[in-house]
């Protein structure tokens, strides 16, 4: 529902010369057909351009761009046009355009490397009723951080939201962007409260409680006196989805794969079932799912979850420490004591084969072949100063870790993902089920009550690699490593035993020796792929801190540290 392709006829030209005409393709190249392009703009600072209406929206938009020139410019075909060629950074229209006034210079726009939304951020929709009614934005490639913040403002300030009153939404703030059925049209009031269970005539979905990932957005959608949380993914409005479709295409149907399982396990008898051992999941309350095989960015799913609010007393983390990580390590515990019976699991296809988005099938074969050797001497070297000061590393051979988490690696992610494979039958008594990607981020806990989320790699494994994965990932480095280079995930592995044998018999020694094979596993992950995707370093560790999504060991130093003096204590346990 996008523009592919457009031509705008320039009839009397700016400069005086012949009539031209500017044509493009939104993946390709913009140009005229018989004059040169209009010169780019010499200034840093960014040109807004509007009509000379009175448009309270209008007027919002324009002032969401501080300190950027202002001009004003008629037709709104002419203000697209200026964007395209160059001539200005951003274009403010008011509501009342039409379809035909834009859709021919978007793509152009787009060829170009710029954007067009709604004033709120949303990508402009050619096929549903909205049209252009919630107003248009369109920028440049070099306004693109502008426009957002533009775009932020905006769900924010009274006189943009007043253009969505009429879809029954108040509010002093407004996730407009991601509150949408998948026409891209806001959600109406009596979808939001067939999904809750309420009669209502308004709802809102406060900015604050909103998140935009890389591949799904959501927000909690307050109705009556009760919320639900939406998920939304539409991959195609996505940009890390449009450049994964190039770039690992692979990849992209995987990740259009773990929608619909997420879908699928959070609608299921098994999930519902948890809540008899204490084990909260947002269950699903409406699900529109369209995973299609032949164009995997034409994916597209709503979920309407059940919420977990603050106002019920919920709580989420940066990092788990003290009684949060406590409480999560017996509920998770409980999540694979529960589902070790056969009969709970869910179907086939309600979950993966094998569960884990770090799996071996679901990685590049330079991680089990050289990549965690290569990329070792660098982040040893961007870490060598922590780890040769703390007593937990500095007396460990660390030049070899590389190489002994390279040559453990084939080995370690057999048989910490055995059920990847036909023949495990030596393993089919420890089969449970795994939440797959277990991390701070996707836990709430109020007291003993805690509520897992984001399903979207559940499926058979170990629990010990669940473990592993969980440790590594979300749990605060001062949990994991005293001040004295003592390790302390031991106390935390008996506190999960202890819980898993009130509901299920297992045993602790071969559970631990699985548990160091998951910690070179995941080692494996993180010195391969992980760190040198960031760079990791103490000082990049420091600056993403704050970043809730992402694990410990990209945000946490004595949680890295504990994963290096960890590993090589693995090492030694397996080898």
């Amino acid at each position: 529902d996008a523009p592919v392709g457009g031509a705008v006829g320039l009839p009397f030209p700016a400069d005086g010369g012949p009539p031209r005409v500017i044509y493009a393709t939104s993946r390709g190249s913009v140009g005229p057909s018989d004059a040169p392009r209009a010169l780019k703009r010499d200034s840093e600072t960014l040109l807004v351009i509007a009509g000379d209406g009175s448009d309270a929206a209008q007027a919002a938009g324009v002032e969401a761009f501080p300190g950027a020139d202002f001009a004003v410019r008629g037709a709104a075909g002419n203000k697209l046009k200026s964007v395209a060629e160059g001539e200005a950074d951003v274009a403010i229209l008011h509501c009342k355009t039409s379809a035909w006034d834009t859709c021919a210079p978007s793509a152009a726009i787009l060829a170009a490397g710029g954007r067009v939304t709604d004033y709120f951020g949303a990508p402009l929709s050619y096929t549903g009723a909205v049209g252009n009614t919630l107003g248009v934005i369109a920028s440049s490639a070099r306004a693109s951080k502008a426009h957002d913040a533009a775009c932020a403002t905006l769900r924010r300030d009274a006189r943009a939201l007043a253009v969505l009153e009429r879809y029954g939404i108040r509010g002093s703030s407004h996730a407009a962007d991601i509150a949408r059925d998948l026409t891209g049209a806001p959600l109406a009031v009596a979808t939001v409260a067939e999904a809750a269970g309420v009669a209502a005539s308004t709802y809102q979905a406060p900015e604050a409680e909103a998140f935009r990932g890389a591949l799904s957005a959501g927000c909690r959608l307050r109705v009556a006196d009760t919320s639900v949380f939406l998920k939304r993914v539409k991959m195609r409005e996505l940009p890390a989805a449009v450049k994964k479709a190039t770039a690992q295409p692979q990849k992209l149907r995987r990740d259009v794969a773990s929608f619909r399982v997420e879908a699928a396990f959070l609608s299921s008898d098994a999930a519902k079932g948890l809540a008899a051992i204490g084990v909260q999941v947002p269950t699903v309350l409406s699900a529109t799912v369209d995973t299609p095989t032949d164009d995997p960015l034409d994916a597209a799913s709503l979920l309407f979850l059940r919420d977990f609010s603050p106002d019920d007393g919920y709580r989420q983390s940066n990092l788990l420490a003290g009684d949060d990580l406590r409480a999560t390590l017996k509920a998770l515990a409980r999540f694979h004591a529960h589902f070790s019976e056969a009969a709970r699991r869910p179907r086939p296809d309600e979950k993966w084969r094998c569960g884990g988005h770090w799996q071996p099938a679901y990685q590049n074969a330079e991680q089990f072949e050289s990549a965690v050797e290569a990329a070792w001497p660098r982040l040893l070297d961007n870490f060598r100063s922590v780890l040769e000061a703390s007593p937990a590393t500095r007396d460990l051979d660390l030049e070899s870790i590389g190489g002994r988490v390279q040559r453990a690696a084939v080995a370690a992610g057999r048989e910490a993902h055995p059920f990847a494979h036909d023949d495990c039958t030596d393993v089919e008594e420890w089969r449970t089920l795994i939440h797959g990607d277990l991390k701070a981020a996707n836990v709430l806990v109020r007291g003993d009550d805690v509520a897992l989320l984001d399903f979207q790699y559940v499926g058979d494994g170990l629990a010990a690699t669940d473990l592993a994965h969980f440790l590594t990932a979300s749990v605060a480095g001062s949990e994991l490593l005293s001040e004295d280079g003592s390790l302390l995930d031991g106390a935390l592995v008996d506190l999960y035993l202890a819980e898993f044998a009130t509901l299920r018999d297992i045993d602790g020694d071969a559970f631990k020796q699985q548990f160091e094979v998951a910690v070179v596993d995941k080692a494996r992950f993180v010195f391969s792929y992980l760190w040198p995707r960031i760079d990791a370093s103490p000082a990049e560790l420091e600056r993403g801190s704050k970043i809730w999504n992402r694990n410990s060991y990209n945000k946490d130093i004595n949680a890295a540290t504990w994963l290096v003096a960890r590993t090589s204590k693995a090492l030694d346990a397996i080898s």
